[in-house]
């Protein structure tokens, strides 16, 4: 169980590191440091069995709350 645990926050940190080294221009910078700081949120406010679904839930939320952001901006 720890190592399963510690292989999961190696993956998740070299994960995050792969996510910000690739973001070069600043709008996508700023939407890989939400993605980012969601996905932690999921990591720490969830246990090892529910982090999936947490996950799964925080992703669904930020997606909806990007695609009302697009649309005020279509629409306004």
């Amino acid at each position: 169980m720890i190592l399963l645990l510690f292989d999961r926050l190696v993956l998740y940190f070299n994960w995050i590191y792969q996510v910000l080294l690739n973001a070069k221009s600043q709008q996508r910078s700023a939407f890989y440091w939400t993605f980012t700081a969601y996905t932690i949120y999921a990591f720490v406010h969830s246990s090892s069995h529910s982090f999936i679904a947490m996950y799964i839930l925080d992703m669904k939320s930020l997606l909806l709350t990007k695609l009302l952001n697009l649309s005020l901006v279509f629409f306004f």
